[in-house]
C-alpha cells in the first residue's frame, strides 16, 4: 500500500478527521454513538456472568502487559472480518466483544474507553492504545503489519518492516483456495488461520472441523503514531489470535499468573522509553462446541526487538505531513 492508499484507508476509518494524529495526552472520551456501539456490541455478545476474580497482583501484571504504563489507555477492537462478515452488524467482531468483555468486567477499564473503529471521534492517538484481533479484521493492524507480517506503511533497510512473528494470513488463504489446509464446517470452508516465526508456519492442531488449539501473539512498540506519547513512554500493544480463540483467550490470560509472571518478568526490562517486544501464547484447549479457549498453556517465545523506532517515527511523521 502506497502513502496515497495509506491516508485513504485511514481517512476513511476517521483516523485522520478532527486531527485523529495531533500530539497530547488527550482525555480519550469517545463519542455518544462510538460508546452506544459498544454497548450494543456486549448485549448482542450474549456474555454470562464473569465468575472469574483477579487478585490486585494480577490486574496490576496484567495492566502492565496489555494497557502499557499509567498513561491514558484506549482499546480499539476489531470491528469487522473481511472473510468471515463477522461484526458488520455490532461494530465488533465476536472474538474482540469477548475480550473487551474481559478487560472492562475484569480489569475494571471504563467501557468509553472502548473505542469502535468505524465511528473514531479521537483528539489523537495519545497516551497507550490497546489493538484487539489481527489483520483481516482490524485495519489498524493490517496497516502496521500486512497480511503476511510485511507492514505496509513502515519501512527497514529500503524493504517493507516484517518482525519475527506475525499472522501468516496470505499462507493460509492460498491452503483454502488450494484445498490444503482449512475447516470445514456445515459444508462451509473457512481458512485455518496461523502463526509464523521468522517464516515458518506454526499451524494449530485441528481436525477437519474444530480447532484443538490456538495461539495469541502479543506485539508491544513505542506509540510513533504521536511525538509526545513517543516521547514519555507512551505504547502501542497489538493482540490477536491465530483464529478468534486465541483472541478470546484475553479472558483466560487476566487470570493465567504463570503466564502472567512471566511476561511481567520478561517485559520489565524492555518497557522503558522505547518499548518494542513480541510474546507468543499457547492456547492449549479449545471447547470444539462453541469455539471458546478453555486451557492456557506456556509462553512459547518471547523477543525484544531490535529496530530503530526513531526512524519509524520519522517515517510516521513524513505520512502524516504528506496528509496536511
Amino acid at each position: 500500500m502506497d502513502r496515497r492508499s495509506f491516508l485513504k484507508s485511514i481517512s476513511a476509518q476517521g483516523l485522520i478527521a478532527a486531527g485523529a494524529f495531533g500530539g497530547g495526552v488527550a482525555g480519550g472520551v469517545t463519542s455518544a454513538i462510538g460508546t452506544s456501539l459498544y454497548d450494543k456490541a456486549i448485549k448482542l455478545a450474549g456474555f454470562g456472568s464473569l465468575d472469574v476474580h483477579l487478585t490486585d497482583e494480577q490486574k496490576r501484571m496484567a495492566k502492565r502487559i496489555l494497557l502499557g504504563n499509567g498513561l491514558n489507555t484506549r482499546v480499539l477492537p476489531a470491528a469487522f472480518n473481511r472473510v468471515t462478515g463477522e461484526g458488520a452488524s455490532t461494530g465488533m467482531t465476536p472474538p474482540a466483544k469477548y475480550a473487551c468483555d474481559a478487560l472492562v468486567n475484569l480489569l475494571e477499564m471504563n467501557s468509553r474507553r472502548i473505542i469502535c473503529q468505524d465511528n473514531l471521534a479521537l483528539p489523537g492517538f495519545s497516551g497507550n492504545i490497546c489493538i484487539i484481533g489481527g489483520p483481516i479484521a482490524n485495519s489498524l493492524s493490517e496497516l502496521f503489519f500486512g497480511q503476511d507480517g510485511r507492514s505496509q506503511i513502515f519501512e527497514k533497510d529500503g524493504e517493507p518492516l516484517r518482525l519475527p512473528m506475525y499472522l501468516d494470513n496470505v499462507a493460509a488463504m492460498r491452503d483454502l483456495e488450494n484445498g490444503l489446509r482449512f475447516l470445514e464446517r456445515d459444508g462451509i470452508r473457512k481458512p485455518l488461520w496461523r502463526i509464523a516465526i521468522n517464516g515458518h508456519q506454526i499451524v494449530p492442531e485441528h481436525s477437519k472441523s474444530f480447532l484443538y488449539e490456538d495461539y495469541m501473539l502479543i506485539t508491544r512498540i513505542p506509540n510513533i503514531l504521536d511525538q509526545f506519547s513517543y516521547d514519555i513512554g507512551g505504547s502501542l500493544t497489538f493482540v490477536a489470535g491465530a483464529n478468534g480463540v486465541g483472541t478470546r483467550a484475553v479472558r483466560l490470560l487476566l487470570s493465567a499468573e504463570h503466564i502472567l509472571r512471566k511476561l511481567f518478568d520478561e517485559t520489565s526490562q524492555y518497557d522503558g522509553p522505547q518499548p518494542f517486544w513480541q510474546a507468543l501464547i499457547h492456547i492449549a484447549s479449545v471447547d470444539s462446541d462453541s469455539d471458546h479457549p478453555l486451557e492456557i498453556g506456556e509462553l512459547v517465545k518471547f523477543e525484544a526487538i531490535k529496530v530503530d523506532c526513531g526512524s519509524l517515527l520519522r517515517q510516521s511523521c513524513r505520512i502524516l505531513r504528506a496528509s496536511e
